[in-house]
């Protein structure tokens, strides 16, 4: 036990020194430390239940690797973490943000549609129900049905509502801001459709901290 205690808190002082090392711009230390860190997880490191497992530390440990190499640009390293999460995560919002970093990949590679796909698919696992095929003559139907409805606020009530505390609704405003850059260096249908769904969800669903 206290062996397990202890490959625990080494864990965790790596990861911190990473954390640290990261944020300060130093991001082949922090790749150091993370590997590190990998090296003293156990041989299912996502069986929860089991000695010295973790769960939510394996998968933090994931997605900040990730990003990291994402950053350095070794894809190929983020990808493939990133398709772990994919495939032992257990929550769409829990995936979640390792679709925002593979659609990073996909635009930093230059493949904007696939960045976008990406997100999309995200959205969809969070519930979110999208148009496949829209057009220019729906989305100006959407737009002028959500004009009206903004009207029918009252400004006072619309202004003042507070921050929503549903943690999936925050996973979709995040996504939903990424989806919107992906859709800009799409097309401009998809960047139009995006918009207007952004604010259909903040006007239904309430306020989220990307909708401004």
């Amino acid at each position: 036990m206290l062996t397990l205690l202890i490959g625990q808190s080494f864990r965790k002082l790596l990861f911190d020194c990473a954390q640290s090392a990261a944020e300060n711009g130093a991001r082949p230390t922090a790749v150091r430390y993370y590997s590190k860190c990998f090296e003293l997880l156990q041989d299912n490191p996502w069986s929860e239940g089991e000695p010295d497992v973790y769960y939510d530390e394996t998968l933090q440990l994931h997605i900040r690797a990730a990003e990291c190499h994402l950053y350095m640009g070794s894809y190929s390293e983020a990808k493939r973490l990133l398709n772990n999460v994919f495939q032992h995560a257990r929550t769409a919002v829990e995936k979640a943000p390792a679709w925002v970093l593979q659609s990073r990949i996909y635009a930093q590679e230059g493949d904007s549609p696939s960045a976008f796909a990406s997100l999309r698919s995200c959205l969809t696992a969070l519930g979110m129900s999208l148009d496949d095929n829209p057009n220019y003559e729906k989305l100006d139907t959407e737009f002028e049905r959500l004009v009206l409805k903004i009207q029918s606020f009252d400004p006072d009530t619309l202004i003042g509502r507070g921050m929503t505390k549903d943690s999936n609704l925050a996973a979709v405003g995040a996504v939903l801001a990424e989806t919107i850059g992906a859709a800009f260096w799409t097309d401009a249908l998809s960047f139009y459709q995006m918009s207007l769904v952004m604010v259909d969800t903040q006007l239904t669903c309430g306020n989220f901290p990307q909708c401004g």
